[in-house]
This record gives C-alpha cells, sequence and structure tokens, in this order.
C-alpha cells in the first residue's frame, strides 16, 4: 500500500518548443580559447568593435559558452537544460529557450564567440580545454 504512495513518479522528457527560432537544427562551435578568470568564471579573449578585449561573462552566457562544443544542436541543448530542471525537481522556467537563445546570439554576433554550423564538428585542442591546460597537451 505505501509502496505505491511513495513510489516516484518516472520523469517525463521535457520539450521546449523553438520553432520561433530559425537555427534551432545548428550545432554551436566556439571560436575563442578561453581560461579560468576565477574558480567559477571564464573569459575569452575576443575582438569587440574590431579591438583586442578580454570578455568576461554572466553565468548564463558561460554556461553556453561552455557548451558550444559542436556536438548538439541548439534544441537538443535547450532541452537538455529543461530536462536538467525536471530532474532537479524544479520547474522549468517558461523563458529557458528564449533566454539561451538570446545568450547564443549574443556570443555569435556580437561577440564572435562562436559560430552556428550545419553539421557537427569536433573542436581543436585550443578551444577544447582551458589556455592554462593546453601546456600538458603537447
Amino acid at each position: 500500500m505505501f509502496g505505491k504512495l511513495f513510489r516516484k513518479k518516472p520523469k517525463e522528457p521535457v520539450f521546449v518548443n523553438l520553432d520561433f527560432y530559425a537555427n534551432k537544427d545548428k550545432y554551436f562551435v566556439r571560436l575563442q580559447p578561453w581560461d579560468w578568470f576565477t574558480d567559477v568564471s571564464i573569459y575569452t579573449i575576443g575582438l569587440v568593435d574590431k579591438k583586442p578585449t578580454m570578455l568576461t561573462m554572466d553565468p548564463w552566457t558561460q554556461e553556453v559558452y561552455l557548451n558550444a562544443d559542436g556536438q548538439s544542436t541548439v534544441s537538443e541543448y535547450v532541452n537538455r537544460k529543461a530536462q536538467e530542471y525536471v530532474n532537479s525537481r524544479s520547474i522549468v522556467p517558461v523563458k529557458l529557450g528564449q533566454t539561451i537563445v538570446e545568450e547564443l546570439e549574443n556570443l555569435v554576433h556580437k561577440y564572435g564567440a562562436i559560430e552556428l554550423k550545419d553539421d557537427k564538428t569536433i573542436l581543436p585542442l585550443k578551444l577544447a580545454f582551458p589556455i592554462s591546460e593546453q601546456k600538458d597537451l603537447n
């Protein structure tokens, strides 16, 4: 009797509708080397207004950037993030897809830090690992 009462419900997959976003089926890929700025935040070196600039990122932007490994489409990534909310028994934010797309678009168009591609892409080592760890890779 109590087994049915306290049994956890299976977690159903969540799907965030991204029909509003034309690039939802594109893979997103890092373009700039990065390293740790603090224990929890990263920086990249990029061009802003054609000038070399060290870019630090807020948590959502950083999350999107670090997941720009060329192996997931935008839609796959958004739905994976939504599933993380479900798995942690949290409510999926209503604007999750929109927020991620906005961060992605800024990284593409404003900072040139990532690009969208039609096919999966394997990152070169200089983009896959933090700069501080690259000396160990050679």
